[in-house]
């Protein structure tokens, strides 16, 4: 090993670790916190009897010097360890089991340390490369380092039935599969879908004027007004300014129109400063860059989600997205864009709202009630979605609507609930959708 590799390894202390888990369960619960991957271990032999050890935990039986061995047996890799005397090397190489913090840091310390050299090597070797764009020069980059920092490179994304079940059948049983679920504060829609949970795309589609911006906003005020989770919001039609605003109206109850254009009355003067007051600390946080791209959405996601946290992502609306490169039709880009927003849902573990536009196929209709083959340019939105949910005003073709103030929220696909019809009234002139 040479000089600069020696200062990356500490045989010394991935010993020690693997000394305090043979002497102590307790050392054992506090090692394999710390240390989330055989593969933070620099030396082979230290890897195999890791991975006996974390089985032994995961049967149920006791980890000692015997058990470890035998399990290296069972395991094929008892040789490439050095056999039973090994077992009593690790044991007298470590004074105390009460160090096994101290040693199981340095060692996920030096992992890291790792890590980020191979993410730096391969980052340097894209940034060289001519051919490649910028921006997606700089999306590898960033993916490489959160990578990195996140250990997502360790996360348990492969699992047995019995795994699974495992850490799900109390959820199950309890009637708590909604999990982190948050709400949309519309209760019937969050009735029908179990609110919106990590990972989800959620689809908001409509023709011009059906209130997909107002619904957009919604969301982020549900979430970080009312549930104090941080929400970003990429608004591709409207400043940082109109965002605002919109939240203002929608919290005061005070005309949309008289907050943009003015005059305000006094009573409304004095709704508008209460509700700046309830809503200055909200966690929203407006990117209005117009024609985003993926990536760079990608990468403000990320940095807020681990400066701050992040609880979910609004899109207002997905075709006005940019996309670094060349296509060979709109169709496709979209569906790039699609897919891209569903793995960054995935990614980081939120959901993301994305609003998106219908053709006017609705129009020909006599009801005029949109459906699923109506998003715009291409299909794979829905097939990426989790849930699309097409917005449909009765009112807007008719004046004399007996449903005059109402929308339909039509979960055109719920993965996993019921195809359903939401009715809620749409007081646009306030910004917000509220329960029927």
């Amino acid at each position: 090993m040479d000089e600069d590799n020696a200062t990356l390894y500490n045989l010394t202390a991935e010993q020690a670790a693997l000394g305090a888990c043979l002497m102590s369960e307790h050392a054992l619960d506090e090692v394999t916190d710390i240390i989330t991957s055989s593969s933070d271990f620099g030396y082979i032999r230290h890897q195999f009897v890791y991975e006996a050890m974390t089985s032994l935990v995961a049967q149920g039986e006791p980890v000692d010097a015997v058990t470890v061995m035998k399990q290296l047996v069972v395991d094929g890799t008892s040789h490439k360890v050095g056999d039973g005397p090994y077992m009593h090397e690790l044991l007298q190489s470590t004074p105390t089991a009460a160090n096994g913090v101290y040693y199981a840091k340095t060692v996920a310390a030096l992992a890291t340390r790792r890590r980020l050299i191979t993410a730096a090597i391969k980052v340097s070797e894209v940034a060289k490369a001519a051919t490649r764009d910028i921006d997606e020069v700089v999306d590898m980059a960033q993916k490489e380092i959160y990578s990195v920092t996140t250990n997502s490179g360790t996360s348990d994304t492969v699992r047995t039935m019995s795994e699974t079940l495992d850490n799900d059948i109390d959820a199950i049983l309890n009637g708590d599969e909604k999990g982190p679920a948050l709400s949309t504060k519309l209760n019937d829609l969050d009735e029908y879908i179990g609110g919106i949970k990590p990972g989800q795309l959620i689809i908001v589609a409509g023709r011009p004027g059906m209130g997909k911006s107002v619904f957009c906003s919604d969301i982020a005020r549900s979430v970080s007004i009312q549930q104090a989770e941080a929400t970003l919001f990429v608004s591709l039609e409207m400043s940082h300014g109109e965002v605002v605003r919109r939240v203002l109206a929608a919290e005061s109850g005070v005309n949309l129109s008289a907050i943009m254009n003015g005059p305000l009355s006094g009573s409304d003067r004095y709704r508008v400063v209460q509700a700046r007051d309830r809503i200055y600390g909200a966690p929203i946080i407006v990117k209005d860059e117009p024609g985003s791209t993926l990536a760079s959405i990608r990468s403000t996601a990320r940095k807020i989600k681990q400066e701050r946290g992040l609880g979910c992502i609004v899109v207002d609306y997905l075709q006005l997205m940019g996309q670094s490169g060349q296509y060979d039709s709109r169709a496709t880009e979209v569906a790039e864009i699609s897919r891209g927003l569903k793995n960054l849902a995935r990614e980081l573990e939120v959901p993301i709202v994305a609003a998106a536009q219908l053709n006017r196929a609705a129009e020909s209709r006599n009801d005029k009630r949109p459906q699923l083959s109506d998003l715009r340019e291409s299909g794979s939105i829905e097939q990426d979605a989790d849930i699309v949910i097409l917005l449909h005003r009765p009112d807007y073709y008719s004046a004399e609507s007996e449903r005059a103030g109402e929308i339909d929220l039509i979960l055109a696909k719920n993965r996993n609930g019921p195809i359903e019809t939401v009715p809620a009234i749409a007081q646009l002139h306030f910004s917000r959708i509220t329960n029927i």
